[in-house]
């Protein structure tokens, strides 16, 4: 009604069906135009949601940094056992890999040490405040729904740690629909590999819950091939004392208290009991280890006013670690302990969105190596966005700038500003570009064992130790557009500057080993990564290549100029597969570059190629979905290693049965 003589368009759309357009319907204000539209089904590939790039919701493509998001379905045609799986074929990441299935596995991005890797699990730092960094050996995937990975420091909102990229780990919610629902799977394979888990969720009214339990066990033994000493003479030893026994409970309760206010609580509990082989070379055969881990935290989300949305996350994480070595007279028994709450509000303020918070962090140690000691942490932070949503010439694109700033003050050393400022130019609709760059300062606090490790004859910590600093810049495109399907395309470019590396070594006055703020490095990068679906991802192709050039800076005789130890030149990553409803297949291709493994440069460990491949088949029948996959890794069987002096096993299978209800 109330429209002008004349002809018009009309274009209809609706969530699940393809948008249609009628032309030329004519209008006149005394008669009344009745028309039946019928709309064609439509499948929809929405945009990926990410929330730690902002530390608030957004589309990936509104991030100004590299990032991505590792969702369930890559999870399932990985094959993933742990985290450091399903994170392994990323682009800048390169897991260090100790070979065996009860060794610890740690990412390393962009050239990074892992120390500088921030870990979260529904946005609370579970980074062990003993050692830093956190093995993701040791964090099944039973309860993961997806993993979100930030390739740059964001220590302007997260702090500490955070130096080099965030891994942030989103756990798994209960179905919204309210029906019960139930899982169940199994898996066995090579080495005695055994896996079982078992999920629960409803929603009940306004309440959800989320139940799993897991538990991963394998031998851990398998067969290598070394040169006998003063030979050209191969001889096969086995890898011993490699077992490996994981179990993980995991629950959850979401509460809906009003449409403005939902309230989450989550707890989890992990043992990990495992051989600890040691090098080849300098073997513990009776050694063990057992990691407990206790993770419980409250997230309640409010919005007082229409243009206002509180965060308050508070949590606690405990770590224990028992390592006993009776070949070595070595019984350890460490415990670190994390406490913490953080508070944010976000604004609408004009054309701002603006993001204020505040957070309190305690550190705590307790064992028989470094004794009792505490960490106090205060924070302030502050992101502000503002959006130009209309460019002249240019439709559909907007012109976004992002500055934040974190102020840290510790207990035990001095207080820490990371700023940060990115710029966004984006571009929304059926082809899809982001232009995007970055500049910030991030930093890593000393661990607790750096700062005070008791003196021995041979060891002492050291309480004069300085924050590592770590300069990122980066620039990088993205670009995606309709082409039988979708083609994605991303390029980045990096440069890094670390300062006051923390390195253990032998203090010449001393003769002590202890670590000091003596090492600087240089780092640069390209990435390029490619995708391509068919409609209804039938078909897909994957590929992502890294370039990566990590130059000691330290002036250091003997390793200055030298490139930093077991970061790979070159790195590949192609997937390839096909996805027919009831049933996929699909192979993955790694390739990673020689690499050194001493900062003299004068060990290099060679390059190699693995391919995995998995094929599973889903039907669902008396309203239960039926699931048998079977994988392969390694596939042709190749002889390598990631670290000097820890073989990696060879062709390794695992066949998987699961149904749902």
């Amino acid at each position: 009604t109330g429209l002008a003589d004349g002809d018009y368009s009309i274009t209809v759309s609706h969530i699940g069906y393809a948008t249609k357009t009628i032309n030329d319907v004519e209008s006149k204000q005394s008669d009344e135009i009745l028309l039946t539209i019928a709309l064609l089904s439509d499948v929809i590939e929405l945009e990926e949601v990410m929330i730690t790039g902002k530390r608030g919701r957004s589309l990936t493509w509104e991030v100004p940094v590299a990032a991505e998001v590792i969702s369930t379905r890559d999870i399932d045609e990985l094959n993933a056992l742990s985290v450091a799986d399903a994170v392994l074929p990323s682009a800048g990441s390169f897991v260090k890999d100790y070979g065996t299935m009860s060794a610890i596995k740690s990412a390393s991005v962009r050239g990074s040490s892992a120390e500088q890797v921030l870990i979260l699990w529904d946005g609370a730092r579970i980074n062990s405040p003993l050692a830093g960094g956190y093995d993701l050996s040791i964090i099944p995937l039973n309860a993961v729904e997806r993993v979100e990975f930030v390739k740059s420091g964001l220590s302007s909102l997260y702090g500490s740690d955070a130096a080099a990229g965030v891994l942030n780990l989103i756990s798994s919610s209960a179905q919204t629909d309210g029906k019960f629902s139930a899982g169940l799977l199994t898996s066995f394979g090579s080495l005695g590999t055994q896996l079982f888990q078992a999920r629960t969720s409803q929603k009940i009214n306004n309440i959800s819950y989320f139940v799993s339990a897991a538990q991963h066990k394998s031998d851990g033994n398998f067969s290598y091939k070394k040169s006998e000493i003063g030979t050209d003479k191969e001889i096969k030893e086995e890898r011993k004392n490699a077992d490996y026994d994981l179990k993980e409970i995991f629950g959850k309760v979401d509460w809906t208290l009003s449409t403005q206010t939902n309230i989450s609580f989550s707890g989890t509990l992990t043992s990990a009991d495992r051989g600890a082989p040691g090098a080849i070379s300098f073997s513990s055969p009776n050694a063990r280890q057992k990691d407990e881990s206790v993770r419980a935290q409250l997230h309640v989300e409010t919005s007082p006013l229409s243009n206002m949305r509180l965060t308050v996350q508070s949590f606690l994480h405990e770590l224990q670690t028992q390592y006993d070595n009776p070949d070595w007279f070595v019984e350890d028994d460490n415990t670190g302990k994390t406490l913490g709450i953080v508070a944010y509000n976000d604004m609408i303020l004009g054309g701002h969105l603006l993001q204020i918070g505040g957070s309190y962090q305690q550190d705590r140690s307790e064992g028989t190596t470094i004794g009792s000691h505490t960490r106090n942490n205060f924070a302030a932070f502050v992101r502000d966005e503002y959006t130009l949503k209309k460019i002249p010439f240019w439709k559909n694109t907007a012109l976004s700038i992002i500055p934040s700033l974190r102020y840290d003050s510790y207990s035990d050393f001095d207080d820490v500003v990371s700023p940060k400022f990115g710029i966004l130019l984006s571009r929304r609709g059926t082809t899809q570009l982001a232009v995007r760059a970055s500049v910030g300062s991030s930093f890593r606090t000393p661990t607790l064992n750096d700062l005070y490790w008791p003196e021995d004859a041979y060891t002492v910590g050291n309480p004069d130790l300085k924050p590592e600093t770590v300069t990122n810049s980066e620039a990088g495109i993205t670009f995606s557009m309709p082409f039988v399907g979708r083609v994605t395309f991303n390029a980045d470019y990096y440069f890094k500057k670390a300062k006051d590396l923390i390195i253990w070594g032998m203090d010449p006055q001393t003769y002590k080993w202890a670590p000091a703020n003596v090492s600087e490095a240089e780092i640069t990068g390209q990435e390029i990564s490619g995708k391509w679906e068919s409609p209804n991802r039938l078909v897909f192709l994957e590929a992502n290549y890294s370039h990566l050039n990590a130059v000691n800076k330290s002036d250091q005789q003997g390793s200055d100029g030298k490139k930093l130890i077991y970061r790979p030149e070159h790195t590949l990553h192609f997937r390839a597969g096909l996805n027919a409803g009831h049933a996929f297949l699909n192979t993955i291709l790694n390739y990673v570059s020689s690499r050194y493994a001493d900062d003299t440069n004068f060990t290099r460990l060679s390059d190699y190629t693995t391919i995995d491949a998995n094929v599973g088949v889903k039907i669902k029948a008396m309203d239960i979905s039926w699931r048998v996959q079977a994988g392969v890794s390694n596939v042709f069987d190749a002889e390598y290693t990631i670290v000097a002096d820890y073989p990696m096993p060879g062709r390794l299978w695992r066949v998987s049965f699961g149904l749902e209800y």
